[in-house]
């Protein structure tokens, strides 16, 4: 038989996002919108979250994070959702950001772009460019043969080859470390 009931650890993790959302994002949800030219509301919600971690959670200690597993990542999400989705949103779409990185760069790559995501005196988010002109937003299944991507990248010795366009959608304003990651993930 299953136990499903959260660890005492994961409790503290849900009660800690829980109390983030009530304190931090409530009080000023509304007003997203109104801000959303300047930004100011949201940019000083994400310094909370910085402040406390949230936003470098998924990422491993040695890297500034903390480690959390993908069971604690969906805790924290769905208490951030309770209040308010867009925030939810924000901040988990720079956690899916991170998987390429987390999963497969090597230890140099992980240091340079993960490091400033888990910084916790700035707010520094993440985006996985994956909109092509002709197919949207689809990511690839391998069994679809390259049907929706079109964008392919060739070894070229020391070099790569790109061939092909992604549609790039920033809302953030200037950002160095995304354009950083951007060039990066090409």
């Amino acid at each position: 038989m299953f136990n499903f009931e959260m660890s005492e650890k994961r409790r503290l993790i849900k009660d800690m996002a829980a109390r983030f959302a009530q304190k931090e994002i409530l009080p000023v949800r509304d007003e997203f919108e109104a801000d959303y030219a300047e930004g100011k509301v949201v940019d000083r919600v994400l310094m909370e979250a910085a402040k406390i971690g949230l936003l470098g959670f998924p990422i491993e200690e040695k890297y500034g994070g903390s480690n959390a597993s993908n069971l604690d990542t969906m805790v924290v999400l769905e208490e951030l959702a309770a209040v308010d989705g867009g925030m939810a949103t924000v901040i988990g779409d720079t956690w899916f950001a991170m998987t390429p990185i987390i999963m497969a760069a090597d230890d140099d790559q992980r240091e340079r772009f993960l490091r400033p995501l888990a910084s916790r005196t700035e707010v520094n988010l993440g985006a996985i460019c994956m909109t092509e002109p002709p197919s949207g937003a689809d990511i690839e299944d391998p069994r679809m043969g390259l049907r929706t991507c079109r964008t392919l990248v060739k070894e070229d010795g020391d070099d790569l080859i790109i061939n092909g366009a992604k549609i790039v959608q920033i809302f953030l304003g200037p950002n160095e470390l995304l354009s950083q990651l951007i060039g990066a993930s090409l």
